[in-house]
């Protein structure tokens, strides 16, 4: 995020960031809301029903192409960030392909509740990312000192760049049922 709101200016960035979580969020309600009055399960039976058995196929081939996106999209991150970090005389192909091994088996998984385990997991690795990232800056800080900042209010040349950001930020639309669904009171998703 800190990237989108640099190419955008903090001003614009802060706006499209909170209209885009706002529009996320309503559009999780909504489709819960649409679940519950048409007892179907999945987006493609919701789609279904409203347009027949194109738009299910429509849908499913959109959450596709969104996952796949994601997926390869994060592969290439972990990969860039291992190399740049850890690894930096192995190969970003080499890396993406182990990267993508280890989370493949993930992906069979079909019940969203069994993987909290590695959610757990994740939420630790961020924490630690975190830690260490301060740790960073401060030591940075230390030695340096702190360097001129140039604050940009908005930047309509950077909007697109920060909108794709923001958006790719908001991706997990497509987890909503499968969380819903493992929920142990889905009464009280709203509230989460």
């Amino acid at each position: 995020m800190p990237h989108a709101w640099q190419q955008a200016g903090f001003v614009c960035g802060l706006g499209m960031t909170l209209a885009v979580a706002f529009i996320s969020v309503a559009c999780v309600f909504r489709i819960i809301d649409c679940r519950a009055l048409s007892g179907r399960e999945s987006y493609g039976e919701l789609m279904e029903r409203s347009f027949g058995r194109s738009g299910r196929a429509a849908v499913d081939l959109c959450i596709v192409f969104l996952q796949c996106g994601t997926c390869c999209s994060y592969l290439v991150n972990v990969a860039n960030i291992l190399r740049r970090n850890v690894l930096p005389f192995a190969e970003t192909w080499l890396l993406i392909t182990c990267a993508a091994a280890v989370v493949a088996p993930l992906v069979l998984i079909r019940n969203v509740a069994k993987l909290s385990p590695v959610n757990v997991l994740g939420g630790l690795l961020m924490l630690l990312g975190l830690a260490l990232t301060f740790v960073a800056i401060g030591s940075s800080l230390e030695e340096s000192g702190m360097a001129p900042i140039e604050a940009v209010t908005h930047n309509p040349d950077g909007w697109l760049v920060c909108l794709g950001i923001v958006c790719f930020a908001f991706e997990s639309i497509g987890l909503v049922l499968p969380i819903y669904d493992s929920c142990r009171d889905p009464a009280s998703f709203r509230t989460v």
